[in-house]
């Protein structure tokens, strides 16, 4: 888990650790993280905007991949979208 803080020209990045997740590194971020956070932010408000939302399941041999898609599909129909899904699979 990663959550992106930003303060003035300063970026600060919390860090979930891999070893204990009950335990958090906080480190200052320099460079890019600026821009990602504004990407981020153009790309949600992109979706927002959107009147169609397409979802690309990339494996389907997955147990669960089912239930994440339909979920997906809900919540997005609930928003008022349309749903396209697209199943991309291996070629024979």
């Amino acid at each position: 888990t990663r959550l992106i803080l930003e303060y003035n020209q300063y970026c600060f990045m919390l860090l979930q650790t891999q070893d204990d997740l009950n335990q958090f590194i906080f480190k200052k971020e320099l460079g890019d993280s600026s821009r990602m956070i504004k990407r981020r932010y153009f790309l949600m408000m992109k979706t927002k905007d959107s009147e169609r939302i397409g979802i690309v399941v990339a494996t389907t041999a997955m147990e669960g991949y089912g239930n994440i898609v339909n979920r997906m599909k809900k919540i997005i129909s609930m928003s008022g979208k349309v749903v396209h899904t697209l199943y991309v699979g291996k070629i024979n």
